[in-house]
């Protein structure tokens, strides 16, 4: 049971000490990312919720008002007393910037007239994309030792499921852990849903950073770079600890480079030629990682045009580590300043690179420092 103010989030629910933990059966749900979101039904009014306050968003509403007779009439069926809100608690989907956003549930919640809350899983169809009878991932029963003990092990099974997940156009993974439901044994009752989540998202102009703070396991080089790179930041200038910090990480290998460039994506500095710099506004030849490292944009557009001169599609893509390290650059040089002569194909962009063959015929580009388009929320 719950509170009805702990509804409008995803979280684990409660499990006392004295529960029976000697035989812990749960099927999971991937648990896409995106913000924490909820649909609470009072009488025929509809509210929703984003990062378990209220919301106004637009999308969110649209998607509310397309399906209003669908929520209203699953909440009539779930409701006890005419009393009950019903909270269909679960994920504002939305993390390509070509990908139309949708609501993807994962609790219900029934709050009674006293304000207690009963959790059950989100086994309906109220929406197109619901598939209530999916296959779930089941996991063999375990004995847990404690409350905690539970929440861990499962968190190591979400790893295992979740943890490699794919990335968005945006950067953010696509998998942000997996949702537990429990399997009860004959009259075994009174598990938890578990929500085990492997990162934490909390801005969709931000990556989201680990559940399991990274600082912890830091080695000492990045411990340096990190107290380094907050120091610089406080007295507003490029240091030489921070320089040394940074030069250190980038001889130590190409793993420690691409983290130590990853750490500075929304940092006032960035790096050049292996050098620290301050990020700067860019309007000339320049080539792709760098424009990743040192300017003030977000990302860059990768166009495809096929044989007949045709533009086939343009897509927004948000700096990643490939952009940052330079596995592109060869191509990805940006040569020339489109003006007034440009075409809607340029989509506003001041910078582009030459378009380059493929073996298919097809041609591609990449463009810049124009049109950005935002996630929904």
């Amino acid at each position: 049971m719950r509170t009805a103010s702990d509804v409008h989030l995803l979280q684990t629910g409660e499990l006392s000490d004295n529960s029976d933990l000697t035989s812990c059966s749960y099927v999971g749900k991937l648990l896409v990312s995106g913000p924490d979101a909820a649909i609470e039904v009072v009488g025929n009014h509809i509210s929703q919720f984003m990062f378990g306050r209220p919301s106004d968003n637009t999308a969110f509403q649209s998607v509310i008002d397309n399906y209003r007779d669908a929520i209203l009439s699953a909440a009539r069926k779930l409701r006890l007393e005419p009393s009950d809100r019903v909270t269909f608690t679960g994920v504002w989907f939305h993390v390509d910037y070509d990908q139309q956003p949708w609501f993807e549930g994962y609790v219900i919640h029934v709050t009674s007239s006293d304000g207690i809350a009963h959790a059950r899983p989100y086994d309906i169809e109220i929406f197109d994309h619901d598939r209530p009878d999916e296959a779930r991932f089941r996991i063999a029963s375990f004995a847990a030792t404690s409350p905690s003990h539970l929440v861990d092990r499962l968190l190591a099974a979400a790893s295992g499921m979740a943890g490699e997940s794919s990335q968005s156009t945006s950067g953010l993974p696509k998998l942000q852990g997996v949702v537990w439901y429990p399997l009860a044994k004959g009259d075994k009752a009174g598990l938890p849903i578990v929500v085990s989540k492997l990162v934490e998202i909390t801005r969709s102009d931000r990556l989201p950073e680990d559940v399991e703070p990274l600082k912890a396991d830091l080695g000492v080089a990045q411990q340096e770079f990190v107290d380094a790179h907050a120091e610089a930041l406080a007295s507003d200038a490029v240091s030489e600890r921070l320089r040394a910090a940074f030069a250190a990480l980038y001889d130590m290998s190409p793993k420690m480079k691409k983290w130590a460039l990853r750490q500075l994506q929304f940092s006032k500095f960035g790096a050049r030629d292996d050098q620290i710099v301050e990020r700067q506004k860019i309007d000339r030849l320049i080539r792709l990682s760098d424009l990743a490292n040192i300017s003030q944009l977000d990302g860059y557009w990768f166009q495809v045009r096929n044989k007949d001169g045709i533009i086939q599609g343009s897509r927004f893509k948000r700096f990643d580590d490939d952009a940052r390290i330079g596995l592109n650059d060869s191509r990805a040089i940006f040569k020339r300043k489109l003006d007034e002569d440009q075409t809607d194909e340029d989509l506003s962009c001041r910078l582009a690179s030459d378009w380059h063959p493929t073996r298919t015929g097809a041609s591609v580009r990449f463009l810049a420092n124009g049109l950005e388009p935002r996630l929904s929320w």
